[in-house]
């Protein structure tokens, strides 16, 4: 996994209004378009990426490479909360490779 590259979808990407993704403009550099095997489920009112092994499953968003990125995922964990310490229950925020 490299850690200083960030997959994101919806709201987040470019030329959406929305405050994260305005952040993320500012704070990270456009690598390109990008997909994941995954699926979205509507958790409470937004999507939630969960990863799948299916081929079928993908879901199309952006690669950003992190000019900082500990300050950069510490300002997202705060706006998607990450649920480690739920052990029964999946992150709410997860981080993969491209």
């Amino acid at each position: 996994m490299n850690p200083d590259r960030l997959f994101v979808y919806g709201t987040l990407m470019r030329g959406f209004d929305h405050p994260m993704a305005q952040l993320l403009s500012r704070a990270a550099d456009f690598l390109g378009k990008a997909r994941c095997h995954g699926r979205l489920y509507l958790v409470k009112h937004y999507p939630g990426l969960v990863l799948s092994g299916d081929a079928d499953d993908v879901v199309f968003g952006e690669l950003y490479r992190l000019r900082q990125p500990q300050e950069l995922l510490r300002e997202f964990d705060m706006y998607e909360p990450v649920a480690r310490d739920l052990p029964s229950r999946p992150n709410m925020s997860g981080r993969c490779s491209p």
